[in-house]
């Protein structure tokens, strides 16, 4: 319970955060063309959301030292190395006292691709002890099955920048080809994990759904708002939280 509290309070504060420096930065250059209603948001209501922010870091940081065990902290600390990462990588510009021409990280480390690990680590967090006391197959298929994710939630964010941009570079095809990739790879993998580690082929399973509702929502984007299908494709990366009640059937 005091793990899930501190994964809530944490990514609240890097969220605010997030939208606070990028605010900050569209607003700075007047390049105001790069925010979404949710960065307007942010940034009108800053003296509200800021202080939110910060005390529930503080809050976490508390139930970290307070409630949780030596072995965990240092566990958590490869998800810290991840928010740290991904707040360099995005807002570089707003912790440097002079701008340069050449990136902090190679250009590989995009900001979804930074979201898209951040999320299923954050999401794996949790399970990571009984994880590592599995054995050696189990953390492997386990392992594949966090990179399967972190994939899926990278999709999550380049699907929500092109519905948003209205961008004449949208390549709908593009993105549901991906989509339908990462599905076919999950279903495989349940498939052949099945035998074995069931719950771990459910996972797979519902990953495999997400994507294809990714691809769904690619293909009636054009009935949809770029709110609604922002808020749908958030929303079909819950399909997990569906096999909550299938987990005490299959062991």
């Amino acid at each position: 319970m005091h793990t899930a509290v501190i994964i809530a309070l944490v990514v609240f504060a890097v969220y605010v955060c997030d939208r606070l420096l990028d605010g900050r930065a569209a607003i700075g250059s007047q390049v105001e063309d790069r925010l979404r209603e949710r960065h307007y948001f942010h940034w009108q209501h800053k003296r509200v959301l800021a202080p939110l922010a910060v005390a529930a870091a503080a809050v976490a940081a508390i139930l970290v030292f307070a409630c949780i065990p030596v072995v965990a902290r240092e566990r958590g600390s490869a998800l810290a190395a991840v928010s740290l990462a991904y707040m360099a990588r995005v807002h570089q510009s707003q912790f440097s006292f002079r701008r340069s021409s050449r990136p902090l990280f190679p250009l590989i480390f995009t900001k979804e691709m930074l979201v898209g690990v951040f999320f299923a680590v954050g999401c794996a967090l949790p399970a990571m002890s009984s994880a590592l006391a599995a054995s050696v197959a189990t953390r492997f298929a386990l392992l594949g099955t966090l990179a399967l994710f972190a994939a899926l939630a990278w999709l999550n964010c380049i699907a929500i920048e092109q519905w948003e941009s209205e961008s004449p570079r949208h390549n709908g095809p593009a993105l549901r080809t991906s989509a339908y990739c990462l599905a076919t790879i999950g279903l495989a993998a349940a498939i052949v994990l099945c035998p074995m580690l069931p719950r771990v082929s459910l996972l797979l399973i519902a990953a495999a759904v997400s994507a294809m509702l990714i691809a769904l929502l690619d293909r009636t984007r054009s009935f949809l708002s770029p709110v609604t299908l922002r808020a749908l494709a958030d929303f079909v990366l819950l399909t997990p939280a569906l096999l909550i009640p299938v987990t005490w059937m299959v062991r």
